[in-house]
C-alpha cells in the first residue's frame, strides 16, 4: 500500500509540474519550446515517464509541447480508467497487476495474501504521519486534469496540439466534451 501511495503522490507531482510548464512553453518564445523529442508512447509511472514496449518503424520527432500535451491526455485517460474500475467495484489495472504478480510469485496458489487483506481492510484516513498535511493529498487528479484540458482547449495552439493525437487520445478528450481540434478563444 505504501508503494502505491508513493506512486500516486509522484504521479500527482509530475502532472502538476507538467500542467504548470506547458502553458509557459505555449505562451513564451522560450528556446525550450523549440526542443524536439521522440513520439514514442510514454506513460507516467510513479512520477517517472517510461517508454512503451511497442516498436515503431523509426523515431518520429515532435515538439516538446506536443509531447507534454500527449502525456497529460494519456494520464487523464488513466485516471478515467481507474475511476471506472472503482465504480465497477473492481481494482484499477495497477492494483490488478500487483495482485497478479503476487499470485505468480506464489506459484499461482489460490489463497488470500496479506496485501489483498490489507487492500480490503485499508482505511483511507490511515496515511503516513509525514504526508497527512501535504497539500498534494487534496489534489484530485481527475478534476485538475479536466480543468486544465478544458482551459487548454481555448488556447490558440490547441488545434496544432491535437493534430498529433492518436485515436485513443482523441477519445479521451472527447470524454471531456472538448473535441480534439476545438478552438474557442485564447487561454489566459
Amino acid at each position: 500500500k505504501q508503494w502505491y501511495q508513493r506512486r500516486v503522490r509522484e504521479t500527482k507531482v509530475a502532472v502538476i509540474a507538467l500542467t504548470k510548464f506547458l502553458p509557459h512553453l505555449l505562451s513564451s518564445d522560450s528556446p525550450l519550446s523549440q526542443i524536439m523529442v521522440s513520439d514514442e508512447e510514454m506513460a507516467l509511472e510513479g512520477g517517472r515517464i517510461t517508454r512503451s514496449n511497442k516498436t515503431t518503424q523509426g523515431p518520429v520527432m515532435i515538439p516538446i509541447t506536443v509531447k507534454i500535451f500527449k502525456i497529460l491526455v494519456q494520464e487523464f485517460g488513466n485516471v478515467l480508467e481507474e475511476m471506472e474500475a472503482e465504480r465497477n467495484g473492481g481494482l484499477s489495472d495497477d492494483e490488478d497487476d500487483i495482485e497478479e504478480e503476487e499470485e505468480e510469485d506464489e506459484g499461482g496458489a489460490e489463497f488470500v495474501s496479506i496485501a489483498q487483506i490489507a487492500h480490503l481492510l485499508a482505511d483511507d484516513d490511515d496515511e503516513d504521519e509525514d504526508n497527512k498535511d501535504d497539500p498534494l493529498n487534496d489534489v484530485d487528479l481527475h478534476s485538475h486534469l479536466q480543468q486544465f484540458l478544458t482551459q487548454l482547449s481555448t488556447h490558440n495552439s490547441y488545434n496544432q496540439l491535437c493534430q498529433a493525437l492518436n485515436e485513443n487520445e482523441k477519445t479521451v478528450l472527447n470524454s471531456l466534451q472538448v473535441s480534439a481540434g476545438q478552438n474557442n478563444a485564447n487561454m489566459r
